[in-house]
């Protein structure tokens, strides 16, 4: 009887387990797919450059309206995703996530993700300027040390548009460090590439190819 009873109770424990897996994998599966946030799902995390992201975001906020001088630029809409020809990494994009644990909240990524701040606007309400936050791994940059000055970088929408951007800077900081790229009449992309285990972070100006 005590034998049945055991034999019992481990086959429910498999099976509670099993359900349990099962229904992780499947919440882990819709919050990715479905671009929401399931609470207790830990299919995006929070990236460790948290400080090196809000420092661009107040910097460019107190920079104000976006000047493209002489230059017209048009709206990308929603954007898709970056490719790097050099280094064959294509890496699709999505807007910012940021959960408000605290006052000011925490930056989150998804694990095949770029996201997207838009940092500014022109009097016209044109985006300016963008920062990528991601990290470096198999499923989004896997060297970012490999990424260079002078390497071409494309930029898609969800449209198919394919706009043409060239490496202009990098740099390797601590999470402690600031990233202040040169201001520019141009739209700029900048990239931060997390590297917690260095406790550091890659970052990259990235501007149109014909300027």
């Amino acid at each position: 009887m005590l034998t049945k009873i055991k034999n019992l109770i481990i086959k429910l424990t498999i099976l509670v387990f099993s359900l349990g897996l099962t229904f992780f994998i499947l919440a882990s599966t819709y919050e990715v797919t479905a671009n929401t946030d399931l609470p207790y799902v830990q299919s995006i995390t929070p990236i460790s450059a948290q400080d090196a992201v809000n420092k661009i975001v107040k910097y460019n906020q107190e920079a104000g309206l976006k000047d493209f001088g002489n230059k017209r630029y048009v709206s990308l809409g929603a954007l898709d995703y970056l490719y790097f020809p050099a280094q064959h990494v294509r890496i699709f994009t999505g807007k910012d996530r940021k959960i408000p644990e605290t006052n000011e909240g925490k930056w989150y990524m998804k694990p095949n993700n770029a996201h997207y701040i838009i940092l500014n606007k022109d009097k016209n309400g044109v985006e300016g300027d963008y920062l990528f936050y991601t990290n470096q791994s198999w499923r989004t940059i896997p060297n970012a040390d490999l990424i260079n000055i002078g390497d071409k970088v494309q930029l898609s929408n969800i449209r198919g548009d394919l706009y043409q951007f060239i490496v202009s800077d990098r740099q390797l900081l601590t999470n402690s460090d600031s990233y202040i790229s040169t201001q520019t009449n141009d739209r700029q992309l900048i990239l931060i590439v997390d590297y917690p285990e260095q406790n550091a972070y890659f970052a990259f100006a990235i501007r149109p190819e014909n300027t």
